[in-house]
């Protein structure tokens, strides 16, 4: 998927489109980066959700990506999930490190923080098994996390 043609990109979009009438939401995960198709789809969506890490390359990718979408396509509005946070507060911590830069640099950028879902090792595990996590270990921290709707507040109209 990292090479596709402009002719692949858009025969992908069009069969996206056959689905519109059939579908409420489609999640693309682009991954990392700000190669060519991640900028491709990410102006594709209605909706871009950010999700971030505690590791600093992925608060230097997500603002990367960011940095393009508003200079490049002016693009301002972003939603953000923290992803393997050991509790709340680090996840807003995480998430302060990725707004105060935004707003340092880049004006007019809004970023809505989300939620957060826990560290959970159980997450690895069912990687490993080849499982989506909520149906191996149904009662995981992060598995229960994806079940209270109250801790992921996105917005998806």
């Amino acid at each position: 998927m990292l090479s596709l043609s402009t002719g692949q990109k858009l025969a992908l979009l069009e069969a996206v489109d056959v689905l519109e009438d059939s579908i409420d939401f489609l999640i693309v995960d682009t991954g990392a980066g700000i190669n060519d198709n991640v900028v491709y789809f990410n102006l594709a969506a209605q909706e871009r959700l950010l999700v971030i890490t505690p590791e600093p390359t992925s608060l230097t990718d997500a603002y990367a990506l960011i940095k393009v979408m508003k200079i490049r396509h002016g693009v301002e509005r972003f939603h953000v999930l923290v992803n393997m946070a050991k509790n709340e507060k680090a996840a807003k911590d995480i998430f302060a490190k990725l707004y105060n830069a935004c707003d340092h640099f880049l004006s007019g950028v809004s970023l809505d923080y989300v939620g957060f879902l826990p560290h959970d090792p159980t997450v690895r595990q069912a990687v490993m098994h080849q499982k989506p996590f909520s149906s191996f270990a149904p009662s995981s921290e992060a598995s229960l996390a994806m079940d209270q709707p109250e801790r992921l507040e996105v917005v998806l109209d």
